[in-house]
């Protein structure tokens, strides 16, 4: 009697979701970081207010270098597996530990920023700039780009740990291999068929 070939399947399910979570964690952060981190309103007296922003690109252009790494790696991990995947997978977790600490770290750049711009603005004297700097309103973009991060972290990290047991793009199970007794999965259709034709040549009830 024989038994028809066991095939190992590998769930697709784990590569998909890390690869959605990583484009989601990096598409957050790059978002968030080429939006306005800080504004500040300019008014004088006789002048329409002038509303000075920095973006986080400006501020911090690693968080938007390192949003972009992360998005690019997550697309690698489909076409790679084992141990390259893993790599990949800890480039990626790296990456998303740049958006962090450059998102978390950033206050003293945005301020520094917001302060060239709004010296570089026609109706602001020095003397207002630190008042205005320190009064800056910050938005909620920055937290955007930290949340990113973290996605990105979590989906990395989740990779680097189990991204080798993973299906490969484009193929659901792995090749089993023929060992003795076994016939080769794509002969086993063949070879059904032939046996069948042979009981109807004999005149015999196949199905009986």
């Amino acid at each position: 009697m024989t038994t028809s070939p066991q095939l190992t399947r590998r769930r697709p399910r784990g590569l998909a979701v890390a690869v959605l979570g990583g484009l989601a964690g990096g598409g957050l952060a790059l978002l968030g970081v080429s939006r306005p981190w800080a504004r500040a309103d300019v008014a004088v007296e006789g002048v329409p207010t002038v509303a000075v922003q920095v973006l986080g690109t400006d501020a911090v252009p690693t968080v938007g270098a390192a949003a972009l790494v992360v998005l690019t790696g997550s697309l690698a991990l489909l076409p790679t597996s084992g141990l390259l995947r893993r790599l990949v997978a800890a480039l990626v977790a790296l990456a998303a530990v740049a958006v962090l600490l450059g998102t978390l770290t950033a206050s003293a750049a945005v301020s520094d920023a917001l302060a060239r711009d709004l010296l570089a603005t026609a109706s602001t004297d020095s003397g207002d700039v630190a008042a205005l700097t320190a009064s800056a309103e910050v938005t909620w973009w920055r937290w955007l780009s930290l949340v990113g991060g973290l996605l990105a972290l979590a989906v990395g990290t989740w990779a680097v740990l189990l991204g080798h047991t993973w299906a490969v793009m484009g193929s659901r199970y792995d090749v089993p291999v023929a060992g003795p007794g076994r016939s080769a999965p794509g002969r086993a259709g063949t070879i059904e068929d032939a046996d069948l034709w042979r009981a109807l040549d004999d005149g015999r009830d196949p199905t009986l």
